[in-house]
């Protein structure tokens, strides 16, 4: 697989797993926000396991596997990071918190 291929895939999966992550997070306002910050962190972290795996497999050699993962590691934190801030601004201002 070429690496700009590699490059485009794997910032893809990372953009699909955010988008899903915020859609989820933000559309499902009635839950309590402990149930929300729960099934954000658990969603995303299997989306970014299977990523991971998914990349383990199919990244051309080992530097690029251990890139890969590292880039998922952070982007799983702070994606679960910007969800738990995002909330907490979206609650306080409809005084939900």
């Amino acid at each position: 697989m070429s690496s700009q291929l590699e490059a485009i895939l794997s910032f893809g999966v990372i953009g699909f797993v955010v988008l899903l992550t915020f859609g989820f997070s933000f559309l499902n306002n009635k839950l309590s926000s402990a149930k929300i910050i729960m099934y954000s962190i658990g969603g995303s972290f299997v989306l970014f396991i299977v990523a991971s795996i998914w990349w383990g497999i199919f990244a051309s050699d080992g530097l690029s596997q251990v890139v890969g993962w590292t880039l998922y590691g952070v982007s799983f934190v702070l994606t679960n990071l910007l969800v738990i801030g995002g909330l907490y601004v979206v609650k306080k201002r409809t005084n939900t918190l």
